[in-house]
């Protein structure tokens, strides 16, 4: 979006902030308050999202009848009490989670009591709010209540565990609308909503049982899955493995339904069409996942290593619970004046973010400001977004479809809360069965069999009778697989992570920032990221465990997703074609000379001998001051574009923008996103080879960087000879990437050539260190100097991407595809080194050669495709053409194209004649 449309419109204003308005009249530009008459449509088969309607039925048309105050004032208590006791579900029912497994004394209790809840709740979702469109809101609410009831007192009566797992699961089913017996008489005598009088068989014609029965299986074969493995059956288990992968294909087939065979989907999928509205869904999962996973476990964390009571675990969650309520209080009153939402989404996000962050720092012994504040600053934060992302969808949407895009919304919250809950048990499960073996030599196997895996959370009672030493190594236990399950603790193969969780962020930030290069001022852009990636560096000394570690290298990778695609731009935008590949590779080998300079200062920093500052911490505070320092110059000299350039005469900007323009980059300023380019650049051929260069070469790339001194040490070299050693190994990768790109440039038809000249050593080292055991040992280290020559593969590609691309769009787009793929192959490559094979990881570099011989089939076939291609265009154009120049827009007259015939304006590579594409 273009403008920071903050405010609820239906029709938008011109406003820069919209507004908020009821559906009974015209909104005037002036009202900014938020108007909430109740409104209920009875209805029959025949509106859009497949809710019957029927507006000719008797007291259809009383709808809009005042009512008085003491009428609204008893349904809104009513409705309140049901979200007050849905809230007091939740964190009664979690708090007491450990006492009720102990008292039916399962190993699966503790898991199976939260799951049967919220899978029944997830799976029954979707199809309350299409019952309640086709039968009328206040039956349904009625009904879903008397469920709810059931299912409480089978809980509340039963002394069996699998009973009282049935009636959680019965109150699930009713508890998307939660009430107690006061709360339904109440409604009953006060809800004055009307009911569409539709026929049973009509109604039930009307209900989309497919949909239904595809979306309820789904979910729980995809949930059970995900619980199942890793502690009851192996993940690699064919009982897993068939219900996570049925249960997605399931879930696809869901969509295909709703959206091709559903007459009254139980989903319209319309509503995901705009990135707004899905923005908006992935803010309530995310958000929901946090909500649950917080009220769900932090008790356990009170009650067995803070060893509280579970009333004291209670109040110890009082801070977090009555702060999500003076938030969602407030901001819900500051919505209803101000009209405003999307902000208090984003402060309430990043406030969530922090307070979740800061929960790193708690420790094994209570210490009330961190336990008070962090759980005040986390539950602000979520109250802020209970109510944003569903006013905004309710006003993207038309009318008709309000009553489908709240009840998506709380399918998204209730799977969200469901997978929440699954994932956290099975982590914390697979922690405590990794702690088991310590336990066992403090215990002995009979009581540590206690504590192992699912047993443990039944047995938090068990702690307080155990020996001062014994209680200590218990609560350790429990404390880590928290600790691990909130942050994930990296140790053995989640070492990987480490590698990876960089590139998430890289990932998640490559597309929006390859956009905004080409849309803010690229050298004021790149400061102001200069600046951001500095402190992240530096900040990153201050880091006092793994998951604070795990934060930074996250926002490092949105610090440097900026860099890459804003030097190609500059690049694109001040040098012509043939100069492009040898520019390119000239900062691409700053990596490498970055690498040099950077195993130099870690081998000098590796001999300070201090108890205080870890050499670590050293390296990361000298470079981000580096780094931002580095900002002040950039700020200064790097300019915006050609047209601004301080250092250049007028007649000279004229002549480098001609020059620039001639070579075919097309028009870099003042221009539009275009979504004709980005469908062009999907179905061109030569972005997916060029995508099959990038992905085959990189997952090679992500694990031998993270590995890259493990693996040297392996070949019997200490830690600091190993950073040694990587100095030659920059250089030489410094000196393959200039030169290649030089070639590149010199040359037009020799960049495929290339690709496949430096990617052919590392297939060869990669195979010699996979049979390292049948090779030599002095052979090692020269296999290992062979791989040195694929970094020089990426420059090569980038550089055929700023050739052989036109159109602003189109070539942004391909950027990002570039750099998408980049960060998803950095961040695969690091997971084929195996813990179970180290030190000789033979499935990684078994991996890493095959990869790379596919990068050279990839590299073949696009050689083969760009010439057949030239050939293709020669003979229909007419023209010789060039792959040095940027062709020409035909217009109706066939000539040879030279330097001055190419125009300004924003046209692609398939648009223009003359253009030939570098080999």
């Amino acid at each position: 979006m273009s403008q920071d449309t903050t405010m609820i419109s239906r029709p938008p204003t011109t406003h820069h902030e919209l507004e908020i308005h009821t559906r009974d009249s015209e909104p005037s530009h002036s009202d900014k308050k938020v108007n909430n008459k109740p409104e209920e449509t009875a209805s029959t088969p025949s509106n859009n999202n497949g809710s019957p309607t029927n507006p000719s039925e008797p007291g259809h048309e009383g709808r809009k009848s005042k009512k008085s105050l003491m009428q609204i004032a008893t349904v809104m208590t009513s409705l309140c009490a049901c979200v007050f006791l849905a809230a007091l579900e939740v964190t009664i029912v979690s708090t007491a989670l450990p006492t009720i497994a102990a008292h039916f004394a399962s190993d699966s209790g503790y898991t199976w009591v939260g799951t049967s809840f919220v899978l029944a709740h997830t799976a029954s979702t979707p199809s309350w709010g299409k019952i309640s469109d086709i039968w009328g809101r206040k039956p349904i609410l009625l009904i879903a209540n008397a469920i709810f009831f059931v299912g409480s007192l089978v809980c509340a009566l039963v002394d069996n565990l699998a009973i009282f797992i049935a009636g959680r699961a019965i109150q699930g089913l009713g508890a998307a609308v939660p009430i107690t017996v006061a709360v339904f008489v109440l409604l009953v005598l006060t809800l004055k909503l009307p009911s569409p009088n539709t026929p049973v068989w009509t109604g039930l014609k009307a209900i989309d049982w497919p949909g239904s029965l595809l979306i309820i299986g789904g979910t729980l074969m995809f949930l059970l899955g995900l619980y199942l493995g890793g502690v009851y059956e192996p993940w690699n288990s064919a009982t897993v493995v068939c219900l996570i992968v049925f249960g997605i294909i399931t879930a696809l087939l869901f969509v295909w339904n709703e959206w091709k065979l559903a007459e009254y989907p139980v989903i319209p999928v319309h509503l995901f069409q705009t990135w707004s509205s899905s923005a908006a869904y992935a803010v309530t999962f995310f958000h929901a996942f946090v909500f649950m996973g917080v009220a769900y476990y932090f008790p356990l964390y009170f009650q067995a290593v803070l060893l509280a009571s579970p009333l004291r675990s209670g109040i110890y969650l009082l801070p977090f619970i009555l702060s999500i309520s003076i938030s969602a209080a407030t901001t819900g009153v500051y919505i209803q004046f101000s009209g405003k939402y999307l902000l208090v989404s984003r402060v309430g996000l990043a406030i969530m973010t922090l307070g979740m962050g800061l929960t790193m720092n708690l420790s094994m012994e209570l210490n009330w400001a961190k336990m008070i504040s962090f759980q005040l600053l986390t539950g602000i934060g979520v109250g802020m977004n209970f109510e944003g992302p569903l006013l905004s969808v309710q006003a993207m949407v038309p009318h008709e479809d309000v009553a489908a895009a709240t009840t998506s919304m709380g399918f998204t919250r209730t799977i969200a809360t469901a997978i929440s809950v699954v994932i956290g048990g099975v982590l914390f499960q697979n922690e405590m069965k990794a702690e088991n073996k310590a336990l066992v030599d403090t215990l002995g196997p009979e009581l540590a069999k206690m504590f192992d895996g699912a047993s443990a959370s039944a047995s938090v009672d068990l702690i307080k009778t155990l020996p001062a030493k014994s209680q200590l190594i218990v609560r350790s236990a429990f404390f880590n697989s928290l600790d691990n399950m909130w942050i994930m603790h990296l140790k053995g193969q989640q070492y990987s992570w480490i590698g990876s969780f960089f590139y998430l962020g890289y990932l998640l930030w490559t597309y929006p920032t390859t956009i905004l290069v080409a849309t803010f001022p690229t050298g004021k852009y790149l400061t102001v990221n200069t600046i951001f990636w500095g402190l992240v560096v530096a900040f990153t000394a201050a880091c006092q465990n793994f998951g604070g570690l795990l934060t930074m290298r996250f926002f490092l990778g949105i610090a440097e997703a900026t860099i890459t695609p804003g030097f190609m731009f500059l690049t694109s935008t001040w040098y012509t074609r043939d100069e492009m590949p040898t520019r390119v590779g000239i900062w691409f080998s700053g990596n490498s000379v970055g690498g040099l300079v950077a195993s130099l200062l870690a081998f000098g920093v590796g001999h300070i001998d201090s108890t205080t500052i870890r050499p670590w911490r050293w390296m990361y505070m000298i470079l981000g001051t580096m780094t931002f320092l580095w900002s002040i110059p950039l700020f200064f000299l790097l300019p915006d574009s050609i047209s601004n350039a301080a250092f250049l005469s007028p007649e000279e900007r004229k002549v480098a923008a001609q020059r620039v323009s001639t070579s075919g980059t097309g028009k870099t300023e003042g221009t539009r996103w275009r979504w004709d380019q980005v469908r062009e650049c999907l179905v061109d051929p030569k972005s997916w080879l060029i995508v099959g260069i990038e992905l085959f070469t990189q997952i090679p790339n992500g694990g031998s960087q993270s590995f890259a001194n493990i693996v040297v040490a392996s070949f019997g070299f200490t830690n600091l000879q190993s950073t040694l050693i990587n100095i030659p190994y920059s250089l030489l990768s410094a000196g393959i990437i200039s030169g290649s790109g030089y070639l590149a440039g010199r040359f037009r038809t020799l960049n495929c050539i290339l690709i496949i000249a430096v990617i052919l050593p590392c297939v060869v080292g990669s195979a010699v260190i996979y049979k390292r055991s049948h090779v030599p040992q002095s052979l090692h280290l020269l296999a290992y100097f062979l791989l040195s020559t694929g970094s020089a593969a990426m420059p090569l590609n980038m550089a055929l991407v700023q050739s052989n691309y036109r159109g602003v769009t189109k070539k942004m787009t391909i950027t990002a595809m570039l750099f998408v793929t980049y960060c998803l192959g950095n961040m695969a490559g690091p997971h084929f080194f195996l813990k179970s094979e180290d030190p000789l990881y033979e499935t990684a570099f078994k991996a890493i050669a095959i990869c790379y011989s596919l990068a050279v089939l990839c590299a073949l076939g696009l050689r083969i495709y760009l010439k057949r291609l030239n050939v293709r265009r020669t003979r229909e154009e007419g023209v010789i053409g060039s792959a040095g120049s940027g062709g020409f827009v035909r217009e109706g007259v066939d000539e040879e194209p030279s330097d001055s015939t190419i125009d300004l304006e924003d046209f692609t590579d398939w648009q223009v004649v003359g253009f030939r594409y570098r080999l």
